[in-house]
């Protein structure tokens, strides 16, 4: 395993496994045919678990509870890495540690977001799924406080790093082509489903959408991390 591999699976640890969902109401100007086919791909308001390997899974094929257990044991992997970069030259290693401290403070703002605003954009949201959003929250949290005690100050959470850590997440989930434009799946009347299986989704040329319209990411110009 190459250097750059064990920083990308240290990243990838902080939001694998994770339960998230994108809120529609950060969408500007949605007209109610585009909230449908957003609704009808499972691209919004529709929780998804992204599992340790990087695979996803509609909440209601999975056990997200089993799932979620896994998370402070990767976050707790993620410590031991850092004192496995701490053998690095000083410069290189306080320059992980500042990125990674900005990716945690990341997560922790985006997990508590989800789980504040889960009953404003889950339609029935119940108890156990706003379980499940506090249990990665606190997970999130415990680490922040013990990457702290490890290797001193917190960093806040920087909005040019919050941007990545979504386009991270997204980068993992599938979202098909026709949501680019915004095309309408084939008109049939649509009834009241009885609860349709939802398709998951193909995500390579339609994540331009998601990250310039709704989380305002500029693609054309990437700046480094300061």
């Amino acid at each position: 395993m190459t250097f750059n591999d064990d920083i990308t699976g240290f990243v990838n640890n902080l939001y694998r496994p994770s339960i998230f969902y994108v809120p529609e109401s950060i969408i500007p100007n949605i007209t109610e045919e585009m909230k449908q086919d957003l609704l009808t791909f499972g691209v919004t308001n529709t929780l998804v678990i992204i599992k340790a390997n990087g695979e996803h899974k509609l909440y209601e094929n999975c056990i997200p509870a089993i799932e979620l257990l896994n998370k402070e044991k990767h976050l707790e992997n993620n410590i031991f890495q850092l004192y496995k970069f701490k053998e690095l030259q000083e410069d290189a290693f306080k320059y992980i540690l500042d990125l990674y401290q900005k990716h945690v403070a990341s997560y922790e703002y985006i997990y508590d977001w989800l789980l504040n605003n889960l009953e404003d954009n889950i339609k029935d949201a119940t108890a156990e799924h706003k379980a499940h959003f506090q249990m990665q929250f606190t997970a999130i949290k415990s680490h922040a406080i013990k990457l702290t005690e490890c290797f001193g100050h917190k960093k806040q959470a920087d909005p040019k790093v919050v941007q990545e850590s979504i386009s991270s997440v997204f980068g993992d989930i599938k979202i098909p082509k026709s949501v680019t434009g915004i095309s309408k799946p084939t008109k049939t009347k649509v009834k009241t489903p009885r609860k349709k299986k939802k398709v998951l989704i193909s995500f390579e040329e339609a994540d331009k959408y998601l990250l310039e319209t709704v989380f305002k990411v500029n693609l054309k110009s990437k700046t480094p991390n300061n």
